[in-house]
């Protein structure tokens, strides 16, 4: 992959694949290969592995779609998700569905998922932008920069 001289065509197709050229291009600093591997992983990653990812190569664009699609989905995270995740963003997605079901006898919509996990979970503040969304068709959403520092859970 590294050695492609056409970026139009190439055989890496799975995400697990596009990941380990994730991470080999973060490490290596080859931007433009960066750049393909996250435009590949977008519509391939699940939530849960786009949040690791956006954690562990500074994807910060995936922080916050990741946690407020793991927010919405009407199933809890599985016990392999779970290991996947760190504690405190398993944390910190559990005490969010939590609270936002708690508020509401219906699912949530994702404008409200979203605003609680800036606030809550990432800690930072709103921006608009739209995000395309599988089950929601494309809807604009508060979108956040990177956070500063590490959420902390304070009770409500």
């Amino acid at each position: 992959m590294l050695l492609c001289r056409s970026f139009q065509r190439y055989e890496v197709k799975t995400a697990e694949a596009w990941e380990s050229v994730l991470r080999l291009s973060t490490r290596w600093e080859l931007k433009n290969i960066r750049a393909l591997a996250i435009t590949e992983l977008e519509p391939l990653a699940t939530p849960v592995r786009k949040l690791v990812m956006a954690r562990a190569f500074d994807v910060s664009k995936w922080l916050q779609p990741s946690s407020v699609s793991l927010c919405m989905r009407p199933t809890a995270i599985t016990l392999a998700e779970g290991k996947q995740l760190s504690t405190a963003d398993l944390v910190s997605i559990a005490a969010a569905r939590e609270s936002i079901r708690q508020q509401s006898a219906v699912t949530p919509d994702a404008k409200d998922v979203s605003s609680y996990v800036a606030k809550h979970i990432l800690r930072t503040e709103l921006v608009a932008l739209v995000v395309p969304s599988t089950t929601l068709g494309s809807v604009e959403l508060p979108i956040t920069p990177t956070p500063t520092a590490t959420p902390v859970l304070t009770p409500r």
